[in-house]
């Protein structure tokens, strides 16, 4: 779902102080999409350094990415 939203915004890929997310290696296919959500305030992950890439997206968590992508300057 990052990589989609990363895509459809047209955002330039930052991994800048990263990664920020034990669970989610550099080499991981989406580590660009989330390191640049997590800058961009659109993510926080689950807690205790962690992200869970490989759990579903629910669509309250859906909703969330979309307004808070939307409402980027």
């Amino acid at each position: 779902m990052l990589i989609i939203t990363v895509r459809a915004f047209g955002w330039p890929i930052d991994t800048s102080r990263g990664p920020h997310f034990s669970d989610v290696a550099a080499d991981n296919y989406a580590f660009g999409a989330i390191e640049t959500c997590y800058h961009r305030g659109i993510i926080r992950g689950i807690g205790g350094g962690l992200f869970a890439p490989n759990t579903n997206v629910t669509r309250a968590q859906l909703a969330v990415i979309l307004y808070k992508a939307l409402a980027q300057p």
